[in-house]
């Protein structure tokens, strides 16, 4: 009889244990991008990190690197389809998707990644975003520092470009350089560093921290400083898989989300641009800003840009005004 009754507590133990261990929910997470990158290494992996600690038994994020299961065309559809649960990607290279998110592509509107992001959150917050995020919910957003020019050379004079043929991820990026003089090509940032070496394009627009992580900066050591604009990624999973998992997972991963991580993200992008900067100093690189009678011409040349962006958008006036107000309410309390 007592040997019956520990055989049936032990069951008890067992099942009540392999019950507990049924509870944690598994997500695939894909980074697409190598695990050594800054971002993949300093930011992706320890949010992840900080959930699999904190969601212990409710949930675990199964985080895959590289290129093998999306890379940045492919990821959002990889996501909507569930190859992987938890996302992280661009959204300006999702075609006609994230038309108000575009928002912080528009030259001279914005600045720092830190405040750039968060008044892009909060742009969300207010749902003027609802319907580019209908199938989603993202968890975080990350803008880029502002794109600068990263060049071969120096070029005769900033005074106007000159035809330089500069590649450009971003539309905006693109009629910005046009309207300063250049010839803009649209080349995925995979492609830039090809593009310099091979001498098709005279230059890249991109951040300082993303041109070291496409390797730009081994063919172009002349840098232009100039606020032409941002970058918007996000990490994110479906409204569907979200509200498939159990409530104990959804309140892990909600944990980390929101304000708190665009702040880590934030500082962490502004972070990594200026140790870049610094790094390539040290090897000799030149730096040069616009005087402020170029800053102003630029200004002037660019600002059509986002008037037009703001009337051909459905709800862009009202999202760029908010976005206006926010930025500079961010950029006060940093």
């Amino acid at each position: 009889m007592r040997l019956l009754t520990t055989a049936v507590a032990a069951a008890a133990l067992f099942g009540s244990f392999a019950a507990a261990k049924a509870e944690e929910t598994t997500l695939v997470f894909s980074t697409t991008l190598p695990p050594m990158v800054a971002v993949s290494k300093d930011f992706l992996h320890p949010w992840a990190e900080r959930i699999n600690k904190d969601g212990a038994g409710a949930l675990k994020l199964d985080v895959r690197d590289g290129p093998g299961m999306a890379n940045h065309l492919t990821y959002y559809d990889r996501v909507m389809n569930d190859v992987f649960q938890v996302g992280w990607g661009v959204q300006t290279y999702i075609a006609g998707k994230f038309k108000l998110t575009n928002i912080v592509t528009l030259p001279f509107e914005a600045g720092d990644a830190e405040p750039t992001a968060l008044a892009l959150w909060r742009l969300y917050k207010t749902g003027q975003m609802d319907a580019e995020y209908d199938e989603i919910v993202p968890l975080v957003f990350v803008t880029f520092p502002q794109t600068g020019l990263h060049m071969a050379k120096a070029p005769k004079t900033l005074d106007n470009l000159n035809g330089l043929k500069i590649a450009v991820i971003s539309k905006a990026n693109g009629e910005a350089l046009q309207n300063l003089g250049a010839a803009p090509l649209t080349i995925a940032a995979t492609e830039m560093y090809d593009s310099l070496q091979r001498g098709l394009a005279d230059g890249a627009a991109i951040s300082t921290n993303g041109g070291q992580t496409f390797k730009i900066h081994e063919v172009a050591n002349y840098h232009v400083d100039a606020p032409l604009g941002s970058t918007p990624a996000m990490l994110f999973v479906t409204k569907k898989k979200f509200a498939a998992i159990p409530e104990a997972a959804q309140k892990a991963l909600m944990a980390h989300s929101g304000e708190a991580e665009v702040h880590i993200g934030g500082k962490f992008e502004d972070a990594q641009n200026a140790e870049v900067r610094e790094m390539l100093k040290g090897k000799g690189h030149s730096f040069a800003a616009l005087s402020p009678a170029q800053e102003k011409s630029w200004r002037e040349k660019v600002l059509p840009i986002a008037e037009g962006w703001a009337k051909s958008t459905p709800g862009g006036e009202k999202a760029l005004a908010t976005f206006r107000d926010l930025f500079a309410k961010a950029k006060m309390r940093m």
